[in-house]
């Protein structure tokens, strides 16, 4: 048997925090006051693989913060992303598929002229209209070419982070096309500045702090949206690609693991594979009747703009046409999901598409980038015991528990855990997917075994709900980085360029009853098997 390993996920981690109250820490007591629209804060980790965290079932690298919102919460053991960061962002931001926005290729890179259409209302907008403040830190990377593509420009009431997809850790640079500029921002609509404030702080802590503060400077009986988008563990622009705090420091603590670049970082992405696409995710909240439970139902990073707004109280009409579902109900009340099908993407350039319905998942056009790679099961006997009392005496596991009168256990959090971890057998070669192949992502989660050949049928009726949305995809925008971009214009710094983007017209109509077509032929087909 072999566990699924540390594959690197853009959206890899997501912590929901949907709270009805807010939670302060002030003389080092947590006190609580309340709104009456939820709180809401979204934690974005960059590249964290599905065995980076304890909750997964890995005893290799200690997450006792992060498991504790997950065993407090929901585990969302069936989370779905894009494989690669701006076509993540874009679904995440806009609640559609990012083939509506020229969105779903090769991530953006410095100097690139393109972003998400400016006639897209985008979450923190939707949002905003409904009185919340709403704030950005870390890493944006959909677009700054003109202004009015910039964070705090669409939605946004400030940003503190970076334009693109990387900068180093130290220096907040990037370099594109041997031109190295400083990529740390603090705007506001009014005003786009670089922020010099953190000098050499290693990049993970100022994100870090900077949420910390708009936490603490913030009126509780405000409703707030933080999206915290850090780019730890994601690689840097540094020769030394991970950039660690203290090399020293990884050694001590993490010297068990063998790899000295499994210390640092590790790679699995630009796939549709589960690895590329299926990111360890949780949400916790007290509004959440049923806590302390996996969730193996279908959740696609577009649903969380329409569960955000339907949490907040917001009328889903006002969104317009959109991909993403409302997953409020299934999450807080354990209601099923609306959710029977994914557009995984399509990628036109890469030639690489695929889809899941239930549990079956198609991928065509897959080139095998990584070989049988698994990655580190995170059980290897070398690994320290799992700590499950690290876990309650974590400060969100106190804080959590010192306004909860629910009571989480240590056999419960090992319960918790040992569910959660997917395992799969060991495969003798890689399927070849280069035309195509057809998974059952519940039997064979490690994607071992095509059977394609067992379930013709299913093939072609994901093959048609594919091609029901080939009319819908906008060519990609990905375009040639523009000279005029280059921090040498701009005092050393990556900012906007063009000073007047006109407004984006291309807006793709979406057609709900195709969707219905194809899950009322897929229900007939699957009650089959």
């Amino acid at each position: 048997m072999r566990i699924i390993g540390s594959f690197s996920i853009i959206w890899a981690f997501a912590v929901l925090y949907v709270c009805g109250i807010s939670v302060h820490r002030k003389n080092g007591h947590f006190e609580k006051t309340s709104s009456k629209q939820p709180h809401i804060v979204v934690i974005i980790a960059d590249d964290l693989g599905w065995n980076d965290v304890g909750f997964h079932g890995s005893n290799q690298i200690p997450t006792p913060n992060i498991d504790a919102l997950a065993y407090y919460g929901v585990i969302l053991n069936r989370h779905y992303v894009l494989p690669t960061c701006t076509p993540s962002r874009t679904a995440f931001l806009t609640g559609r598929y990012p083939i509506r926005a020229g969105m779903q290729g090769y991530p953006l890179k410095a100097g690139e002229p393109r972003g998400i259409p400016l006639d897209t209302v985008l979450l923190p907008e939707h949002l905003r209209r409904m009185g919340y403040s709403t704030h950005l830190v870390g890493k944006w990377h959909v677009g700054y070419f003109s202004e009015n593509y910039t964070p705090a420009r669409r939605g946004f009431d400030d940003f503190r982070g970076y334009y693109n997809g990387y900068i180093q850790y130290f220096n907040y640079t990037i370099t594109q096309q041997n031109r190295t500029g400083y990529d740390f921002h603090r705007d506001t609509a009014t005003t786009l500045a670089a922020d010099y404030t953190y000098g050499r702080t290693y990049l993970t802590d100022a994100i870090s702090e900077e949420a910390e503060s708009i936490i603490a400077s913030h009126d509780p009986s405000k409703p707030l949206y933080l999206q915290i988008s850090h780019g730890a563990p994601h690689s840097s622009d540094n020769d030394d690609t991970l950039e660690v705090r203290d090399m020293a420091s990884v050694n001590a603590t993490l010297g068990y693991v063998e790899s000295i670049d499994r210390r640092n970082f590790i790679k699995l992405k630009f796939t549709l594979y589960e690895g590329g696409i299926r990111g360890a995710s949780c949400i916790y909240s007290p509004l959440i009747k049923d806590r302390s439970r996996i969730s193996n139902q279908l959740v696609h990073i577009t649903d969380w703009l329409p569960t955000f707004y339907s949490a907040a109280g917001g009328d889903l009409a006002d969104l317009g046409p959109i991909d993403g579902v409302d997953q409020w109900s299934a999450l807080s009340n354990y209601k099923e999901t609306p959710r029977e099908s994914i557009l995984l993407n399509i990628d036109e350039v890469a030639n690489l598409e695929g889809a899941l319905a239930g549990r079956f998942k198609l991928v065509k056009g897959a080139v095998d980038l990584y070989g049988d790679y698994y990655g580190d099961s995170g059980s290897e006997p070398s690994n320290p015991k799992y700590n499950a009392e690290n876990v309650l005496k974590s400060l969100a596991g106190f804080a959590i528990s010192s306004q909860s009168k629910y009571t989480l256990s240590v056999s419960k959090i090992i319960e918790l855990k040992e569910k959660a971890r997917v395992v799969c057998e060991d495969r003798t070669a890689p399927a070849n997917c280069s035309k195509y192949c057809l998974f059952d992502v519940i039997k064979d989660p490690c994607e071992t075994a095509d059977v394609s050949l067992e379930y013709p049928h299913i093939v072609e009726v994901l093959n048609s709900f594919i091609d029901q949305y080939r009319p819908e995809l906008m060519p990609q925008t990905n375009a040639d980085v523009d000279p005029a971009s280059f921090p040498g214009h701009f005092n050393g710094v990556w900012m906007p360029w063009v000073k007047s983007a006109g407004q984006s017209t291309f807006l793709r109509s979406i057609h709900t009853p195709l969707q219905s077509v194809f899950l009322a032929a897929y229900t007939k087909l699957i009650a089959r098997y």
